[in-house]
């Protein structure tokens, strides 16, 4: 007997449009904001990222429209592999325990919030849609 597991809920294919979006809109931002304005080390450019991070999450889990949480979730973490990547190739001396810790929790939250409101909104609207 085949029993189910979170993998079968995964849609691939959602996380990665997910995963682009954040990027694109990370790289978006980063060029037209923040290196013009010189605040990429600030917490305004911090919460700009996890904004991004965010809005990935929720296209994620809004195209899986099952487990939107989990695709959610999903897009964060893998945003947050590529962010330590890049960090590493970029600036090899910032990365310590601590930085690492806070990337994989924020990004960690910030799909999780994204995925959730998705699959909020999207309950509510078929909920509307059935009445």
């Amino acid at each position: 007997m085949y029993r189910s597991d979170w993998l079968d809920d995964m849609r691939w294919g959602a996380v990665a449009l997910g995963v682009m979006t954040a990027l694109v809109a990370q790289v978006a931002i980063t060029l037209l904001v923040l290196n013009p304005l010189a605040i990429t080390l600030s917490w305004t450019a911090v919460i700009l990222v996890e904004l991004c991070i965010a809005a990935g999450a929720f296209v994620s889990g809004w195209r899986a429209r099952h487990a939107a949480l989990l695709n959610g979730l999903m897009a964060g973490l893998v945003n947050a592999v590529i962010s330590l990547l890049a960090t590493v190739v970029q600036a090899p001396a910032q990365v310590d325990l601590l930085n690492v810790l806070f990337l994989f929790v924020t990004f960690g939250l910030m799909g999780a919030l994204g995925g959730v409101l998705a699959g909020y909104i999207r309950t509510r609207r078929l909920a509307q849609a059935h009445r």
